[in-house]
């Protein structure tokens, strides 16, 4: 049934000026609020029992590039970049010497995924849809250790640079644009992504 309702709102007769266009150019640009990777790294780290634990995120940026192949469907190219700083103090027995050592990481995501994206309404200035992206996700860390004292210790390199060895990348979220002018948009987006929450504007081309 709720298949069966989705695919008749799709492919509702048409309305003149809706806000979604067969043959259009949509080119959007926004940031991101929240981070899955931050809250995971959170809960993860906690129960690892480090102590003075610090996480910053920088906003992630998105950009999106989609074509209306229909006046339902859209494909295109997301490209989105996050970054984290986590600091924390452990204990670690290496060697079976014991040292409290301070750790912080840096770390980098790039994302670039082809996205299927399926719009709902026929409206003049709302647009709503889903969207589904799969594609390459490059992962980097750089992490470094210090004694308490800001001595690096021993058997243990100052610097290591890892990067993520799963390079699949998935994204799903629902989507609203609203036309403030005929071509320019505020749009917003929820789910699985960089962010739990994005926002920006699209301008239709």
């Amino acid at each position: 049934i709720l298949i069966g309702s989705i695919l008749a709102i799709i492919f509702v007769n048409n309305i003149n000026g809706q806000a979604f266009e067969k043959d259009r150019h949509y080119v959007s640009a926004g940031i991101g609020v929240g981070s899955y990777f931050k809250t995971f790294s959170k809960k993860t780290l906690d129960l690892a029992g480090v102590e003075d634990l610090k996480i910053s995120t920088f906003w992630p940026i998105m950009a999106k590039y989609e074509y209306a192949v229909s006046d339902n469907i859209g494909i295109g190219l997301n490209v989105a970049y996050l970054h984290n700083d986590i600091s924390f103090v452990k204990t670690f027995n290496i060697n079976n010497t014991i040292d409290t050592l301070n750790v912080k990481d840096s770390r980098t995501s790039v994302s670039v995924m082809p996205r299927l994206n399926i719009h709902f309404l026929k409206e003049e200035k709302i647009d709503f849809y889903w969207g589904l992206g799969l594609g390459l996700r490059v992962n980097t860390n750089h992490l470094s250790f210090k004694t308490l004292d800001g001595n690096i210790p021993n058997n243990i390199p100052s610097d290591y640079k890892l990067s993520g060895n799963f390079p699949l990348g998935f994204e799903t979220t629902l989507g609203l644009r609203y036309y403030v002018h005929p071509n320019v948009a505020i749009y917003g987006e929820t789910g699985i992504a960089k962010s739990f929450l994005q926002f920006g504007i699209t301008g239709k081309l």
